[in-house]
């Protein structure tokens, strides 16, 4: 939760995230902070009026872009990948509600819904959405760009690469390594590594690996994890 005084925040993007988080603003920052909103229509529209919707911010104001959704998850850097290129300065959402021990590492761009737990040590790359009653346990490690379902939890010195997905009430176990670009949709623990695009989901009996292309997102400027 932020207490700058004064600060001015605006918040981009459409799906649950974004109106959870507008009917909730108090609970993200001082009562002093001013909002400003762009509502995006339809997730279609990210890409064309990216231009438009960040020339339209005042100077000193702070973003957060709010796509959400596991298949619109990455939709989001249609926005923020193009903020952070022009250099525009973006804010962590925290809820009042959450616990995050003060050794953690975030990059920009994350939220922490309610009632989540972010334990000591755990890294969070840019771009993170991490949904109410998650837990990152001690050490864990997420990369950029991911999403961390309800109530799912990311075990000790656990690794996620970028742009991973992990769905509700999954419980990814210590140790576990996951690559980048995979999905995981199979409620309960996991406990094994898997290697980058591969993704699993209840009605898979195994995981399996992602075949062409899906969706065409831009990988520059911080898109991809840093070795």
């Amino acid at each position: 939760m932020s207490h700058n005084p004064n600060q001015k925040i605006c918040l981009i993007g459409l799906g649950q995230v974004y109106e959870s988080i507008a009917a909730d603003l108090h609970a993200y920052a001082s009562p002093d902070t001013h909002w400003l909103f762009r509502p995006i229509g339809h997730v279609g529209l990210l890409e064309s009026c990216a231009d438009s919707v960040l020339s339209s911010i005042p100077q000193g104001v702070s973003l957060f872009v709010a796509v959400d959704g596991i298949a619109l998850n990455y939709a989001r850097m249609e926005i923020f990948v193009p903020a952070q290129e022009r250099g525009l300065p973006m804010v962590n959402l925290i809820h009042k509600g959450a616990c995050c021990s003060p050794d953690i590492q975030l990059g920009c761009n994350v939220w922490v819904g309610p009632g989540a737990v972010i334990d000591y040590q755990a890294e969070i790359g840019d771009n993170v959405m991490i949904n109410p009653m998650a837990r990152i346990d001690p050490q864990a490690r997420i990369g950029n760009h991911g999403w961390i379902g309800r109530g799912a939890s990311v075990g000790s010195c656990a690794s996620l690469g970028s742009n991973c997905i992990i769905g509700d009430d999954v419980h990814i176990k210590a140790y576990t390594s996951i690559g980048k670009q995979c999905a995981i949709a199979q409620p309960g623990p996991w406990s094994q590594n898997i290697t980058d695009g591969t993704f699993a989901e209840k009605s898979i009996w195994a995981p399996s690996r992602v075949i062409g292309e899906g969706y065409t997102f831009n990988t520059s400027c911080h898109a991809e994890e840093s070795a």
